[in-house]
């Protein structure tokens, strides 16, 4: 029997709650219709809070930590590391990609049969938009059978990656109460025309996210307050800004840090006088230069959605994480996963309805590029959260409870601190016992290069 085709559609930045359930305002008919004949994952999480580290962790089955991208600065991949997209070569299958241009610095991408799948110019840095023509060139590759079967089609679409610019069609509040949502909107017609061209009885389609992203806009007592980026705006900024002589980027570091700490101070002052939530004003606060990193479930908690040939229709609670993702995949169109020391495991266990022990997840966050920020890593449970500062478990010590504070807006900590200790133990024994880090040495052009490359993500 031959192997089935595999669509892995990531929408960067795509929050759980911004896909399935109460918080949701989008208009996504297509999505819903995939989520109803589908298994749909309503608590996956990812490893990071940024593209690099997860992307590094779902396609090596490692944590970021053990793959040489992440150290005190960025690097490529420890080159004695095996990816997944290895294991799918050598099981015969033809890789086909859409990806952002900071794909092809890190290592940890093969060439692509499609020789177009990753350009560089200008403005097109991330990649192109849906509505700029990348929606019509997936069209074009998926319905013009020149793809050789069984392949893997990897999809990276960063529509919903600050800053958002929403098609004009979509400009309505009929289509959602944020820019976010109205964009979340237009990126579901896309899918639908995407699902026509797609021979869904032998192609595998996985709709997920590599990590969320917190949203600048609340609703509160039937009002939406929104200190949403205006993306023309912020694109003539950014242009701006690259005239800018080399010598004078410290200055213009030093001022941007000043501008949004100012900035910030004036929204704090507007969202005292509002009655809101605390996780509604970190949503509103939140800047990119903001030196205190967290890991709420804004930034970790992802869509997982499998649909195509053998999937029931289901919804499964049970928390995953998008480290297990490829050996699951590997599993579900039988591709021999011969990864070895994998921190990565496969739950079709759970898509069969079998039941499989719940692992604590591993959680970290990236660091800024141009400052030292106060780096978080922690653990997720189906119960609670847990994270602390990197380098000191004593500081910056949060703990939720997910049953009864989904929100996780009190930090228990200090009343529980059994529980700390308990999920303490279990990040230092699990995770760090074997003290099993890349030891790969930094090289400064490479370094240099991603982070030069991150920041026209807006990573600063």
């Amino acid at each position: 029997m031959s192997k089935p085709n595999i669509v892995l559609l990531l929408i960067d930045s795509l929050r759980a709650d911004k896909f399935y359930g109460p918080e949701k305002s989008s208009i996504t008919p297509n999505i819903d219709k995939m989520i109803n004949h589908g298994t749909y994952f309503n608590q996956a999480i990812s490893s990071s809070d940024a593209t690099l580290l997860s992307w590094a962790s779902l396609f090596t089955g490692k944590y970021a930590f053990k793959t040489g991208i992440k150290s005190d600065r960025y690097n490529k991949l420890d080159d004695s590391i095996t990816t997944y997209f290895e294991i799918f070569q050598k099981d015969g299958y033809y890789l086909y990609s859409y990806l952002p241009y900071l794909s092809t610095m890190i290592g940890l991408f093969p060439q692509f049969e499609n020789q177009d799948s990753v350009k560089k110019s200008g403005q097109y840095s991330l990649g192109k938009d849906l509505s700029d023509g990348l929606g019509d060139q997936i069209i074009d590759l998926l319905s013009s059978n020149k793809m050789k079967e069984p392949w893997f089609y990897y999809i990276h679409i960063n529509d919903l990656h600050y800053p958002i610019a929403v098609p004009d069609k979509f400009l309505d509040k009929k289509f959602g109460l944020s820019k976010y949502d109205q964009q979340m909107s237009a990126i579901d017609e896309w899918i639908g025309k995407f699902i026509e061209v797609i021979d869904l009885n032998k192609t595998l389609i996985v709709l997920m996210s590599d990590h969320g992203i917190f949203i600048p806009s609340v609703n509160s007592d039937k009002t939406n307050i929104s200190f949403e980026i205006d993306a023309k705006k912020q694109q003539t900024v950014t242009s701006f800004s690259k005239h800018i002589p080399k010598f004078l980027n410290p200055l213009k570091t030093k001022i941007f840090f000043s501008l949004e700490e100012k900035q910030n101070l004036k929204k704090a002052s507007l969202v005292k006088t509002l009655n809101l939530k605390p996780h509604q004003e970190r949503n509103l606060l939140w800047y990119r230069g903001d030196l205190n990193k967290v890991l709420f479930d804004d930034n970790v908690h992802v869509p997982l959605l499998f649909y195509g040939p053998n999937i029931k229709p289901q919804i499964i609670s049970q928390q995953v994480g998008l480290i297990d993702l490829m050996p699951t995949i590997c599993e579900l169109v039988n591709v021999n996963d011969d990864i070895s020391q994998n921190d990565g495991k496969s739950f079709v266990s759970l898509i069969q309805g079998k039941k499989m022990e719940e692992l604590p997840i591993f959680l970290e966050t990236s660091q800024l590029i141009q400052k030292k920020a106060n780096v978080v890593i922690g653990i997720r449970t189906s119960r609670h959260k847990y994270f602390r500062d990197s380098e000191d478990s004593s500081k910056r010590i949060h703990l939720f409870d997910l049953k009864i504070d989904p929100f996780e807006n009190n930090n228990i900590a200090k009343k529980f601190p059994e529980i700390v200790s308990k999920m303490e133990h279990v990040l230092e024994t699990q995770f760090f016992k074997n003290n099993d880090k890349s030891k790969k040495e930094l090289n400064e052009n490479d370094t240099k290069e991603i982070e030069d490359e991150l920041k026209k993500w807006g990573y600063i």
